[in-house]
């Protein structure tokens, strides 16, 4: 199961595998890490769910992590782009948006299939009448 201490187990293992030497390169370079959510119900309930969280990781990673609550993912992925924001949550679709446009973002926590591939699965539907008959139908469309 996914929890949040999972991803931040997993942060603080990846920026603390090189030694102490990098961990404090990292909190010279970040005196102050930002975590971009998007707002799965009301903005004040984000806020609540996400607090103890920033505070959890302030403490675990000895720097400020401030919450910032965007209107949308891709409010999210300009704040990455722009070196405004250094943590975030995405789905597999924000987070290939994310990267296509430029974020150089390492997945942290990813799940997996249990055939051990990355992924998700999409439907298309198209109208009955549709001339679509296959995904090669669709090809440059």
């Amino acid at each position: 199961m996914l929890t949040r201490r999972t991803l931040v187990g997993a942060a603080a293992a990846l920026m603390f595998a090189a030694g102490p030497a990098l961990a404090q390169d990292w909190k010279a370079k970040y005196p102050e890490l930002t975590l971009g959510v998007i707002p799965a119900e009301n903005a004040s309930g984000t806020v609540d769910r996400y607090t103890p969280l920033t505070a959890y990781l302030t403490k675990e990673l000895g720097v400020p992590v401030k919450l910032r609550v965007a209107n949308d993912y891709a409010a999210v992925i300009e704040g990455q782009r722009a070196g405004n924001i250094q943590i975030a949550f995405y789905g597999p679709a924000s987070f290939a948006r994310a990267v296509i446009t430029g974020v150089k973002a390492e997945p942290v926590v990813n799940q997996k299939h249990e055939t051990g591939v990355s992924g998700y699965y999409s439907v298309i539907y198209v109208k009955a009448d549709s001339p679509y008959k296959s995904i090669e139908d669709l090809k440059g469309k």
